[in-house]
């Protein structure tokens, strides 16, 4: 989580989305080269909501959406001809995909709002539409993964004693930012389909420092056993959020000797927690990192997932990772960013790391978050404290077009296109094939899709999502033997579901 540490006053610029500025415009030049001589992508996704005009004003509320509202989709007519081939491939198995999910901060939590000081300050906001907006993502679109933006420094303000082997409990603070109030969210959010839920601290304690490895392992093992006590053992824990993050600044080391640390303790006191390391700004970093944890046999062992962020880089900085997560067996997560308003561009992102870097699970920056930061799925509207309702923003629909049908246990199989501005990925999971294509053209695409592998179904669903049309139910597909044709508007994502 990208996030000052000293509370934000009304009147202080919002410094999350200034520093993001960079990233994205490294992004959308990367896509603006992709996109040279005419060249455009196409997505096929299987889904049911709606998206808006990639040029619009990602602050400005979009269309409501349309779902699905029956079982059965009307047939659609399918071309005589086409322009790409896409042929999928069950036999070509890649990664087993983890879900898709995003950071979370509380509703009363000033920083969500852009304000400072405590809960008194936060959004007012009733139980019921906080439940609403939960479901949205949850349910509506899918998401299994909350990590939570516990805050820290703060939960030890004041070291507790001198002796780390020995803890007294009543130094240490639960209450509201700093676990109570996530533990009361994730718990509603668990009804509503979450299944994968971890903790990123934001920093060490302002007392601590790269020496205070005995005294963090201290302060992990308590706010830990402090979940567990609660009924929400967390099934992965981040030693630290971005290590090479100035407000941070620890070293690969420090993490390897707190990785050596805690991993037995855990083992000892008969956790399920798996740790992940390093969640870093961006590849480069999270190589280096990472290495000294990975490099040591002994604490090696406690590692379950590889992190990183993908911030002042382009997409591709994600080969760095892949190499590190191969040799060593473990799945790669990109755990932090975002894209201010275009949904195709957060849907290129996110097939590029799927499809072309091994990333099994996608967690978007903030779920919801006031409008003073856009870098969010869900737009939280208000005035000073008073809330006024919520919008979602594209990026939203793009994503549901991958977690609504890409569920955790799907395995990525190979998906070949014939033109690079026409993207495809696909995903077997008990025996179903759901396609995901994007179309990146500025025109319309026909596109055969062949099915390789496995029985081919009689029948897809297509859910669609393009400048008019937000996560749409469009028809159903009938296949002639192992192959349909089907349209793809421009600029447009695509599922296909069995």
């Amino acid at each position: 989580m990208r996030h000052t540490q000293t509370q934000m006053s009304r009147s202080d610029p919002p410094t999350e989305t200034a520093s993001r500025a960079g990233p994205h415009r490294r992004v959308d030049a990367e896509l603006r080269k992709r996109r040279g001589g005419g060249v455009a992508i196409a997505i096929s996704v299987v889904v049911s909501l709606g998206c808006a005009s990639p040029d619009r004003d990602p602050t400005v509320p979009v269309a409501p959406d349309s779902t699905l509202t029956g079982p059965v989709l009307p047939p659609l007519p399918q071309p005589s001809s086409f322009d790409v081939a896409i042929a999928v491939d069950s036999r070509a198995l890649n990664q087993t995909m983890e879900g898709f999910g995003t950071t979370v901060r509380l509703f009363n939590d000033p920083h969500l709002i852009g304000a400072s000081g405590g809960m008194g300050n936060g959004l007012d906001i009733g139980a019921a539409s906080q439940d609403e907006i939960l479901r949205r993502l949850y349910e509506d679109i899918g998401l299994t993964r909350i990590r939570a933006a516990v805050q820290s420094p703060g939960v030890e303000p004041v070291n507790d004693n001198d002796d780390p082997a020995v803890t007294d409990v009543s130094r240490f603070r639960f209450e509201w930012v700093f676990s109570d109030g996530h533990i009361d969210l994730l718990k509603r959010a668990r009804a509503m389909g979450v299944s994968t839920w971890w903790l990123s601290p934001g920093a060490l304690e302002t007392w601590m420092g790269e020496a205070s490895v005995e005294e963090y392992v201290e302060w992990t093992m308590t706010v830990l056993r402090y979940w567990r006590a609660k009924g929400v053992e967390p099934p992965f824990h981040s030693i630290v959020n971005e290590p090479n993050h100035p407000r941070v600044n620890v070293s690969g080391e420090f993490i390897r000797d707190v990785v050596k640390l805690l991993g037995p303790r855990l083992r000892a006191e008969g956790f399920a927690t798996k740790l992940v390391i390093p969640d870093d700004v961006h590849p480069y970093h999270a190589v280096v990192s990472a290495r000294p944890t990975l490099e040591d046999p002994e604490a090696r062992q406690y590692i379950a997932a590889l992190a990183f962020h993908l911030y002042d880089h382009p997409v591709d900085a994600a080969a760095q990772m892949r190499p590190l997560a191969e040799q060593f067996g473990l799945p790669l997560w990109m755990s932090e960013f975002a894209v201010a308003g275009d949904f195709l561009e957060w849907a290129i992102i996110m097939h590029r790391l799927i499809a072309e870097h091994n990333v099994s699970a996608v967690d978007y920056m903030w779920g919801f978050f006031g409008f003073y930061d856009k870098n969010q799925l869900l737009r939280v509207d208000h005035s000073g404290t008073q809330y006024q309702g919520y919008a979602p923003l594209p990026p939203f629909f793009a994503m549901g077009q991958y977690s609504k049908y890409v569920r955790p246990g799907a395995r990525r199989i190979g998906a070949v296109s014939s033109d690079r501005s026409v993207m495809a990925s696909a995903f077997l999971r008990d025996g179903r094939v759901t396609i995901v294509v994007i179309n990146e053209r500025d025109s319309v695409t026909r596109a055969r899709v062949t099915i390789a592998g496995v029985a081919a179904p009689r029948s897809v669903s297509l859910v669609r999502t393009s400048a008019t049309e937000n996560m749409l139910g469009i028809g159903r597909i009938d296949l002639s033997g192992d192959a349909y044709t089907v349209e793809l508007p421009a600029r447009s994502i695509s599922t296909f579901v069995q």
